[in-house]
């Protein structure tokens, strides 16, 4: 059997993201330009035969998985492990409603997000084991096969993150852009990151270039 190939993707832009708000379980739609992102990594993955699509069950995820799914004629399955993390009394407020609220919270989920303190949030190492235990079930559902993976900053960092060994306080040393496409690979249960943060494919974005902006995430989404 052949190696088992899992397209890690992160989802759109969405209504918030621009906002500079804090999504975590909450939800928002995708801007017009978080839409043509996910189309953009539809097109990317059109000629790769994948096997299934998987997403969070978040709405945010499902649109940009649907995107991708239907220029395969998959349906999406979501997977419960994949949500992003809850952030707790964070969610929905701007970045300067949290600066002004919870500052020293804030400066420590900067500093050392493995030992932040939000009230009613979850923990980094909580959310990288049901994510990773997710991502497993998956890759072992697909022995040598492609599957895809739409999910969400937080979780892909954390993913990535334990693929590499990497700690958990090293979050802020990854990158994910809405949109993105990173590439893992396993042969049994050895696995490599092949690509990270794959961005080729975003780089004409119209709906974006006409709003004149460029999305900066509110750290988690």
């Amino acid at each position: 059997m052949g190696r088992t190939r899992i397209y890690l993707l992160r989802h759109g832009e969405t209504t918030w993201n621009a906002e500079q708000r804090y999504q975590g379980r909450l939800d928002a739609p995708l801007t017009a330009a978080g839409r043509e992102q996910s189309a953009r990594a539809g097109d990317a993955l059109r000629d790769v035969t994948l096997a299934a699509v998987y997403s969070s069950p978040l709405g945010r995820a499902l649109e940009t998985a649907r995107i991708v799914a239907e220029a395969q004629g998959l349906a999406v399955v979501p997977r419960e492990g994949l949500h992003e993390i809850s952030l707790g009394v964070w969610e929905g407020l701007t970045v300067a409603e949290v600066a002004e609220r919870y500052g020293e919270a804030l400066r420590q989920w900067r500093t050392a997000p493995h030992l932040a303190q939000i009230p009613g949030a979850e923990t980094l190492q909580a959310v990288q084991h049901r994510a990773a235990a997710a991502l497993d079930e998956i890759r072992r559902r697909h022995r040598g096969e492609a599957a895809a993976v739409v999910a969400h900053g937080g979780v892909n960092k954390l993913l990535l993150l334990a693929l590499l060994g990497a700690p958990v306080s090293a979050y802020w040393r990854i990158r994910q852009r809405n949109g993105c496409i990173n590439v893992l690979e396993f042969d049994g249960e050895r696995g490599w990151m092949r690509i990270m943060n794959e961005t080729a494919h975003l780089e004409r974005r119209p709906a974006a270039e006409a709003s004149g902006r460029r999305a900066r995430p509110a750290g988690s989404g």
